[in-house]
This record gives structure tokens, C-alpha cells and sequence, in this order.
């Protein structure tokens, strides 16, 4: 099995213009973007509720992969704590490697409540987000995501469902607008948390769109 450091399991399949997907979920749209001539680039990501591996050192893993792979021209995409690894690693390494970025049922753009967050989740609900969360928050509802949303320079696809009981819509995906530059916003009807599953040819249709664009 192929590794980069720190021994992450990585899968490489198919050829043509490189995804990288970062977080869980995406199975039904690895083999439609393989079908669609992609090579596609998935890694086990460290995380998990008891885990010590928070954002900053997941962002890194990721830039690991792109760099053992040399990866240019890609798109990432990132689901729930996921969107925040890509997003915080597009700050901290910037985007000469990556050309678009999908972000789906996101942790994005800051999860918690404080004084300068009034909009976000108070301490006892987020509690119960990362226990139920099925592979584990690790820090990334606790992270400010804004300072990165908003230099982001690249389009961006944000999908999330109306219906997303992980990750409410009003606390995540609603406020993007107000900070990414080139964004396309797609509300998914009725759509849970678990978007790539539930709703597999909806986010096919606009992922395989927006990659080809």
C-alpha cells in the first residue's frame, strides 16, 4: 500500500485532471469523476474524538500528500471537517497547487460561539456535534475558519443540505457568501449531513460540472 510520511494510507486511481478528497463520503462521486476521466486521490485523514491530531497538523498531512505526489492543477474537495483541512491548508501553503475547491456539508467557517461569533453553536451542542460525529471533529469545530475563507482565490463549490442535523445550514454554509469572493452555492433539498451518500447523483451532477469547468 502506498504511503506518504507519517504512513497515510493513499489511494491513486484513474488519470487525467487530479481531485484530492479530503474527509469521508465520497465514494459515489470518486467513480463518477474516475468514469468522467479524473484521476482521483483519496487518504485515510487522522482524526477521530479521541485523537491528539487537530486541524493545524491535518493541513499538513495534506500538504504532504500533495507534495509527495506533485500534485498542480487539482481540486479539493473536503466534507464536514474536512472542508476545514482544505481550507486551512490553502492559507497556511496557498493555492499554486490547486485550482477549485469543493467544500460539502462543511465545519465552515467557525462552528463555536464566542463574543465574536454570535451566530455559531453554544458549547453544550457542540459538545453533542463531535459525539455524534461519525469519524470525529477532532478541533475543527473550535477553529476560526473566516481569516481563510476569505483569501481564498480560486472558485469555490459549496454544497449542503437543508436538512443537515450534524451541521445546521444557518450555523455553516449560509454565512459563506459573505466571505468567499467566487463562490457557487448550491442548497441541496432535503439534503442530510451525509450528502455524498444520501444524495449521490445531485452532487455528482454539480461536482462532475464544476470540476469540468
Amino acid at each position: 500500500m502506498p504511503y506518504v510520511r507519517n504512513r497515510l494510507y493513499y489511494s491513486d486511481e484513474g488519470s487525467g485532471s487530479p481531485v484530492v478528497l479530503v474527509g469521508a463520503g465520497w465514494e459515489e462521486q470518486a467513480r463518477a469523476l474516475r468514469a468522467a476521466g479524473h484521476r482521483v486521490i483519496g487518504f485515510d485523514r487522522r482524526s477521530g474524538l479521541s485523537s491528539p491530531y487537530g486541524v493545524e497538523v491535518l493541513a499538513e498531512d495534506l500538504d504532504a500528500l500533495l507534495e509527495q505526489l506533485d500534485l498542480t492543477g487539482c481540486v479539493l474537495a473536503g466534507s464536514s471537517a474536512g472542508a476545514g483541512d482544505v481550507v486551512r491548508y490553502l492559507e497556511k501553503h496557498g493555492s499554486g497547487r490547486v485550482r477549485k475547491v469543493v467544500l460539502a456539508a462543511g465545519v465552515t467557517p467557525f462552528l463555536m460561539r464566542t463574543d465574536g461569533n454570535p451566530d455559531g453553536v453554544d458549547e453544550a451542542d457542540l459538545a453533542g456535534i463531535e459525539g455524534r460525529a461519525e469519524h470525529g471533529f477532532g478541533d475543527a469545530g473550535r477553529v476560526d475558519f473566516r481569516a481563510g475563507l476569505i483569501r481564498l482565490d480560486v472558485p469555490v463549490l459549496l454544497l449542503h443540505g437543508d436538512e443537515d442535523a450534524l451541521l445546521p445550514i444557518d450555523a455553516t454554509a449560509h454565512r459563506l457568501p459573505d466571505l468567499v469572493a467566487d463562490l457557487r452555492y448550491e442548497v441541496i433539498p432535503g439534503g442530510p449531513h451525509d450528502l455524498g451518500r444520501a444524495e449521490p447523483d445531485l452532487v455528482n451532477r454539480y461536482m462532475l460540472e464544476f470540476c469540468a469547468s
